[in-house]
């Protein structure tokens, strides 16, 4: 049987205003708060851009720019970037250390930044006590490559198409003489035209919306333009073609007055332009 002063403490306490969201410690707070306070934190990830005055790593990758804006009204303790990549079974890693509340960006120059690669990052907010508070929603980005990195990823999309064209491959040079067209592995086609053109040959290859495969990320490549090849019986001349690319890594390529020697480059030229990068000219042998 419960007292006198018993039964009035239990009345007060029942009587008593429950406590606001506001002030229950943030760790405490329901999945829905938590949710909500997702919002508060709005991220952007730079896409292929060359930030001022930033050097690329050792594999031709630009530094990627993470940007935020906080709007908590809970007070904070720091902030730290969180990365993975593109494969969704991959945890987020921390890339940065704890930077302050009041940081609003990041630069991720991290040397294992690989080329044409997507990463994914968030932000997480750590409340007066050094514990998670919230993290933010998710965006995804990936650095520029230099000209030198752009056009050796270019080749490799020219490369995949060439090693699907029979006529191309064909051991003798008069079997290499005809037209065929091969579709890219995500969109687009090449038509190859080979004919014979004084006394050597003329080799066209004609690139529209063609994208393959190769790239891990999508659409990082695609190639509108054509190659354009004259050489004698025995395989030297001379090399001309311009190649507009759309995607991920939009540029122009061009192609100036490249030696065709015994069926390979041997001198000449690449104009490489990569949007938002000044042209800049590459030796045949990419130097």
């Amino acid at each position: 049987m419960l007292t006198f002063g018993l039964r009035l403490a239990l009345l007060v306490a029942l009587m008593a205003p429950l406590p606001s969201p506001g002030s229950i410690p943030h760790t405490q707070l329901n999945a829905q708060q938590l949710d909500l306070d997702t919002h508060r934190l709005t991220l952007q990830v730079s896409r292929n851009l060359y930030p001022k005055g930033a050097q690329s790593n050792a594999l031709g990758v630009y530094p990627i720019r993470v940007e935020w804006q906080v709007q908590s009204p809970l007070p904070l303790s720091g902030l730290q970037v969180e990365r993975r990549s593109a494969d969704a079974n991959e945890a987020f890693r921390p890339v940065s250390p704890i930077l302050p509340a009041t940081a609003h960006q990041f630069i991720d120059s991290d040397a294992a930044l690989r080329p044409t690669e997507r990463y994914f990052y968030r932000v997480v907010a750590y409340d007066l006590s050094g514990q998670r508070a919230f993290t933010s929603s998710e965006d995804w980005g990936y650095g520029a490559l230099t000209p030198k990195r752009y056009f050796v990823e270019y080749t490799k999309t020219i490369q995949s198409s060439q090693k699907r064209m029979d006529l191309l491959n064909r051991s003798f040079n008069l079997s290499k003489l005809g037209k065929e067209t091969i579709r890219g592995l995500r969109s687009g086609k090449a038509v190859y035209d080979a004919h014979v053109s004084g006394l050597g040959a003329e080799v066209i290859i004609e690139y529209s919306q063609f994208e393959d495969a190769n790239q891990k990320s999508p659409k990082s490549f695609v190639l509108n333009g054509f190659t354009n090849v004259d050489v004698s019986m025995l395989a030297n001349g001379r090399m001309k073609g311009a190649m507009n690319v759309m995607g991920l890594f939009p540029g122009h390529i061009d192609y100036d007055h490249i030696e065709i020697k015994d069926g390979e480059a041997g001198g000449g030229y690449y104009l490489v332009t990569p949007k938002g990068h000044p042209t800049t000219r590459l030796q045949w042998n990419f130097q």
